[in-house]
């Protein structure tokens, strides 16, 4: 069995508040090793219930499986849904409205 590769870069990561040591993100290599090594076959199921930007779903999406993620920060889901999009879907990001709102001094309810 191959052995899979520490997903925490040295150096990198933050202390919350509490004094707990977290690591924002991991590379897609690490995601590829891991759902690699769990042997899974195209159209099984991934659940991540802390998909942050989405990087297992997305590399299991390239690798044939079905994705389910979620997580709080509706501002990550947007990324992860973004990250999982075939290529032919992007024009329907509009990134130029988002980008718009997301700069604006008023941010208000606003639908895209």
């Amino acid at each position: 069995m191959e052995a899979i590769e520490n997903p925490k870069i040295r150096g990198a990561g933050s202390f919350s508040s509490t004094g707990y040591r977290f690591y924002p993100s991991f590379s897609e290599r690490f995601a590829r090793s891991a759902l690699s090594s769990a042997g899974l076959r195209e159209g099984e199921w991934v659940l991540d219930p802390w998909n942050g930007g989405g990087t297992t779903t997305s590399t299991a999406a390239s690798m044939g499986l079905s994705v389910c993620g979620y997580d709080l920060n509706p501002g990550m889901m947007v990324v992860a849904k973004a990250r999982c999009l075939d290529p032919a879907e992007y024009t329907s990001l509009n990134a130029e409205r988002i980008l718009k709102v997301a700069s604006s001094e008023r941010v208000q309810s606003t639908s895209f």
